[in-house]
């Protein structure tokens, strides 16, 4: 995947929220499970990557 610059946090709860500057925008959500707690933060980044600049 090509390099995304975010700010924000994953929760122990699988909650996430995160900001990508460049576009301005906010990625907020839950995906309401633990079982796979780097989920949140895979999802994320594919979001944030998937977007054309």
């Amino acid at each position: 995947m090509g390099k995304v610059e975010l700010m924000g946090h994953l929760d122990s709860t699988a909650s996430f929220t995160f900001y990508y500057p460049t576009p301005d925008l906010f990625f907020v959500g839950d995906v309401n499970q633990m079982a796979k707690p780097a989920l949140p933060a895979r999802l994320v980044m594919q979001l944030a990557s998937s977007i054309r600049l």
